[in-house]
């Protein structure tokens, strides 16, 4: 009740000063306006209600910046620099007061309320409550409390309790170093989330999962897990996750050396962090943004962002955040050669890690502190780092610390002197490296080898001239093996690129002649066949001979060019004007004159030197007569195909007086035809395929013609050639 009273006490002595008045009405308006989202409460039970005034408390203070501000746009009055000064120095205290008490607070309300819970579903959430809250400040407690609450809720069936204890507790296993216990465990959890289908739980097990991958170093499954995980949490509009699933990223594109992409995940995560009032995972991204800015060698800024950093995590009570901040500076100090503040940082690290299990980060500051050691030529307390290093390492399975610490311990004996320690070690060095890389390379064991053969000469002066013989040999050996190689990946790149080339020829080719085959099929339809025989059989019943020759003569002569045009992929302009004209004029007898038609084509153009791509007019032509012009009944259908230049471009005008495509489709809809129109499509495909493979531009414009009743007066179709001869 202190704080709340304080907060409002601050609230109206300062609105006085400043010759405002505040009203606990008013009050509460400020604090709508500048709330943000921060952890829900319906993450806790209900009956903590100590640990939520107590955060309500913290997030008050921490908005009265932004309500001051909010009052004086309220009363429109310019709030002054040293009246909102004097407020955050008068409030400072407080906030941090409460943000210190925040954690332990809630840990305190859930022990007082646990043995007033039923064995009900209610205690099995408390007992999670308390589990996740002992994960960063006493993970031994935090298993014993999801053990009980995962027996209790495995009796009560309750399957999303189990489920997310699961979760809890397998991470709290690979924080402790017992990886296989832990992926198993959390493979539990996911099965069971799934079941349930709960997406938010099955997120969660997949950062868990990741996490693991990542302590393995196996990135390409860490990145997995996370990247389903961001898609999850992006969809729920879960923002705290989703920051999390930013920075989790970012860790493996830097794990992968990727400066670029894991700066840009961490940024977003920082931001998406602040935000939403989520400090921890702010301080935690930035800390691995540090390692960044390590590799890229800006020290100065990588120890201000780690400074930052461990502020944060000590203001929240976070105190594996702290070590962890610790142990960044110490790797700072050491890349500066500055050991004695590194050793200062590592005992500082190392002193929290005594209360907590092993996991790879207690590894990586047990390395760092070999190093500071190793440097100071302390050898023997370097040396006992080291295979402290390597033992928890070995039974975390981190690959990574193994591979450098061997990397380190092998330097070590080299500087001491001890060659034959230093080879057997440097070659545990790569047989971890091949592990995690899968790269090769000798040349440390070979010279570490010749070190020791030379050591063990009488003459030093025969022994130096044969190390630097042996030396010399390798590196003209290294040097031809990486130009051999070289050549020989861009032959073989050349070869497989020639190879890719010839089969995307080879497969376009061969949809060029399919697409060509139903075209052609699609122009000797059996509906058209049948129906110009048909006419024949009418014009012969009627005895009407001179008509039934001509309009077999005619069909003849149309099967004919259909066919020889259909080798060819392009024909001269002459050659498709002909095949139009006796394709309309058969049309025209077979519908008993229902329409003219006209074929335009300027003395301007040589038809004779331009070339189109065969059979591309005559499925839009017959697409007017046939869904245009033959329906209509109050006047003469008219058909126009009309050809002009412009540029280098030759263009094909069909313009038509039909009923349009609208009216059309309807017919269609209404009537028992079953007959699908494929020449345009097969067309359209056709013409695509020849622009992709010949890098030229064709295209088809199809307009469909109003008057000003917005009633249709048919359709007009432009084809666009590029002119070729």
């Amino acid at each position: 009740m202190l704080e709340r009273v304080l907060s409002f006490s601050v609230f109206t002595t300062h609105f006085k000063s400043c010759g405002l008045k505040c009203t606990p009405l008013f009050f509460r308006q400020c604090i709508s306006k500048s709330r943000v989202q921060q952890h829900s409460y319906s993450d806790f039970p209900h009956s903590c209600k100590n640990h939520r005034f107590i955060y309500g408390c913290c997030f008050v203070t921490e908005q009265l910046l932004v309500i001051f501000i909010y009052a004086g746009i309220k009363h429109r009055q310019m709030m002054p620099v040293k009246k909102i000064f004097t407020l955050l120095l008068t409030c400072l205290p407080l906030l941090l007061s409460a943000q210190n008490k925040h954690g332990q607070a809630l840990i305190d309300s859930l022990l007082h309320e646990l043995p007033k819970q039923k064995e009900d579903t209610n205690k099995v959430n408390v007992l999670h409550t308390l589990a996740f809250n002992y994960l960063d400040n006493g993970p031994d407690e935090g298993l014993k409390y999801g053990n009980t609450g995962l027996k209790l809720s495995e009796q009560l069936g309750y399957k999303k309790g189990t489920a997310s204890l699961y979760n809890i507790i397998g991470r709290i296993y690979a924080m402790k170093g017992n990886i296989a216990e832990g992926l198993a465990t959390e493979t539990k959890a996911l099965n069971l989330f799934e079941e349930i289908n709960n997406k938010a739980g099955i997120g969660r097990c997949y950062i868990a999962i990741g996490i693991i991958y990542l302590n393995q170093c196996n990135y390409p499954e860490a990145l997995k897990k996370y990247l389903a995980a961001l898609k999850i949490f992006e969809e729920l509009g879960d923002k705290p996750n989703v920051a999390t699933c930013y920075n989790n990223i970012g860790t493996v594109y830097n794990g992968q050396g990727n400066n670029r992409e894991a700066l840009k995940n961490l940024t977003e995560c920082v931001r998406i962090s602040n935000e939403i009032g989520m400090r921890h995972t702010s301080a935690t991204a930035l800390l691995n943004m540090t390692r960044i800015y390590m590799n890229e060698g800006k020290m100065d800024e990588a120890l201000k962002t780690t400074l930052t950093a461990r502020i944060i995590n000590e203001e929240i009570g976070n105190k594996l955040g702290v070590a962890n901040c610790y142990s960044q500076t110490a790797r700072i100090y050491l890349a500066q050669k500055n050991y004695s503040e590194t050793l200062k940082n590592c005992y500082a690290s190392l002193k929290i890690w005594e209360n907590f299990g092993a996991g790879k980060d207690l590894a990586f500051i047990l390395e760092v502190t070999g190093d500071a050691l190793r440097h100071q030529k302390k050898y023997n307390e370097a040396e006992k780092y080291y295979r402290r290093t390597l033992l928890l390492a070995e039974r975390i399975g981190s690959l990574n610390n193994i591979e450098y610490t061997n990397k380190d311990l092998s330097a070590m004996y080299e500087q001491a002197g001890k060659y034959k320690k230093a080879l057997s070690t440097y070659k545990a060095y790569i047989v971890a490296r091949d592990s995690t890389f899968n790269e090769e390379n000798t040349k440390k064991i070979v010279r570490t080898q010749m070190q020791y053969d030379f050591d063990k000469k009488e003459s030093a002066a025969k022994g130096e001239q044969l190390k630097k013989d042996a030396a010399h040999n390798l590196q003209l050996q290294q040097k031809n093996i990486f130009i051999y190689g070289t050549l020989a990946a861009i032959a073989a790149l050349l070869v497989i690129g020639g190879l890719l080339i010839r089969q995307s020829k080879l497969k376009a080719n061969h949809l060029r002649i399919e697409l060509e085959q139903k075209q052609l099929r699609a122009q000797m339809n059996p509906h058209f066949i049948f129906n110009c025989l048909n006419s024949i059989q009418h014009f012969v019943v009627t005895n009407d001979v001179k008509n039934a020759n001509k309009y077999l003569s005619g069909f003849a002569l149309l099967m004919r060019q259909t066919l020889e045009n259909s080798k060819e992929g392009t024909i001269r302009l002459r050659d498709e004007l002909a095949y139009l004209e006796n394709y309309l004029a058969l049309e025209l007898m077979r519908f008993e004159d229902k329409f003219t038609y006209k074929i335009n084509c300027p003395d301007n153009i040589n038809t004779d030197s331009i070339e189109i791509p065969s059979m591309i007019i005559q499925p839009f032509i017959e697409n007017a007569i046939r869904h245009g012009l033959c329906y209509l009944r109050d006047k003469e259908g008219k058909l126009t195909v009309r050809f002009y230049r412009e540029g280098g471009y030759l263009f094909c005008e069909i313009d038509d007086n039909g009923i349009g495509r609208e009216q059309s489709q309807k017919l269609k809809m209404g009537s028992d035809l079953n007959y699908q129109s494929q020449g345009m499509d097969l067309t359209r495909q056709r013409l695509a395929l020849v622009s992709k493979s010949s890098g030229t531009d064709y295209e088809i414009t199809v307009t469909d013609k109003k008057n000003s009743l917005n009633k249709s007066e048919g359709t007009t179709i432009i084809i666009k050639f590029p002119i070729t001869t």
